[in-house]
Order: structure tokens, then sequence, then C-alpha cells
């Protein structure tokens, strides 16, 4: 009778404790499911909806003054306002204007290149540097990570003009735009959906002509893709 009660005892006790773990398991499987920013199968945590904007990053307006002096915005500037690093400055179009060569063995700079020859300049955020390169015989033919900039100035065009083309003709009803950028000193004039300069006979729509020589305007230097000095007759 003893032996049979001490059975009962401990069976009753081991019972107890094997209910006591069950249920504190399954109070910590609860609790880890809801700890917050969890994915649960049934929905979202407080991580996810953090997570759910794919929109990107906030974008804010850049303001330029066109041609005509009205007002044109720029809608695709990033929220980080870009500065050129330094003022545009007009060159003497005597040589064409060609920065960013390779150093020469005294530390100095190639000149720039003879007018003529097309300055193979080095692209913005790229390691090939500005060669000049001449064209006498035909269009240049410019290195990986450089682009084919003919002329700074018309007098350099043999008769013809020195234009700064288009880049996207969906952007500002197809033309490039001139103007200070917003939030940049009113002195850091810069051209906005510009691509690069050629000879032509006349400019296209939406292209400027390059030059200081001016007639009932102001000769004004601005930067092209915020590395090139130009100059165009500001009316």
């Amino acid at each position: 009778m003893k032996v049979q009660t001490l059975t009962w005892l401990f069976g009753g006790m081991f019972a107890m404790t094997a209910g006591a773990l069950t249920v504190a398991a399954c109070s910590e499987d609860s609790a880890a499911t809801n700890l917050p920013g969890t994915k649960k199968d049934s929905g979202k945590g407080s991580d996810d909806t953090a997570s759910t904007d794919d929109t990107g990053t906030t974008k804010t307006d850049d303001t330029g003054t066109d041609l005509d002096g009205g007002t044109v915005v720029k809608k695709d500037a990033a929220s980080t306002v870009s500065c050129s690093k330094t003022v545009a400055s007009i060159h003497a179009p005597t040589s064409l204007y060609c920065p960013f060569q390779a150093k020469l063995s005294d530390g100095g700079f190639a000149p720039n290149c003879a007018v003529g020859s097309t300055c193979c300049l080095q692209d913005f955020g790229k390691t090939s540097v500005s060669a000049c390169v001449d064209r006498s015989g035909g269009s240049a033919t410019c290195a990986t990570d450089t682009s084919a900039w003919d002329c700074s100035d018309n007098s350099q065009c043999g008769g013809k003009k020195c234009c700064l083309g288009v880049a996207d003709v969906a952007k500002y009803d197809g033309g490039v735009q001139i103007g200070p950028k917003t939030g940049c000193p009113a002195n850091d004039v810069q051209a906005f959906n510009e691509s690069r300069t050629t000879c032509k006979a006349t400019c296209g729509a939406g292209e400027v002509e390059v030059t200081q020589t001016c007639e009932g305007g102001t000769a004004t230097a601005f930067k092209a893709q915020g590395l090139y000095d130009l100059a165009y007759c500001k009316p």
C-alpha cells in the first residue's frame, strides 16, 4: 500500500513539472513570434512597415534662368545641392580650352589644344585624362570615358557656329538652359540639359551659340557639365 501511494505521489509531481515546462515553452514561443519588427506569416512587423516606401529619395527643385530671362525649374535634381567647385571663367579663344589633361614632367598641365583640334574631355567622375586630338582629316576619335568637344568659341569654327548641344529633347522643351542653381552662389552659372560642343553652319533648336563676341548682349561665362568653361551672350 505504501509503495503504491509513493508511486502516485511521484507520478503526480512529474506530471505537474512537465506541464509547467510545456506552458513555459509555449509562452516563450508566443513572445518570440510577437517581438517588434519580427516578420510573421500572417502580416508585417514594425520593421516591414517602415521599409514599404519604394519611392526613393525625396527630391527638390532647382531653378535656373532661361535664355529669354524667364524662369525654368529643374525637376530631376537630387536633394543635395551640387555647386561648381570653381566659378566659370572666360578663356582666350586663341586656343581650344581643354582642362584635366595629363601632368607634364615639371608638374604642370599640358597646354590647351590648338584651334582645329578636338578636346577629348575627361567625363565627369572618370579617371581617363583629357587629350588633344587632331581632327584635320575629319571627326576625332576620343578614348573611352572622354567626350569630343570641338570648340569653345565661334571664332574656332572657321566661319561656322560653335554650338552647345542638347542632351535630352524631352527636357526643357528640348533646349539647353543656363542660369544659377538654387542654393549655389549667383555667379555660379551652369548649363542644364547640355551635351558637348560642335561646329555647325547654324545651331539647332534649343542649342546655345558659344561665343564671347556679343552684339546687344553681355558675354557671360558658365559651366557646362560642371567641368567646362564656356561663354554665351546673355540678353
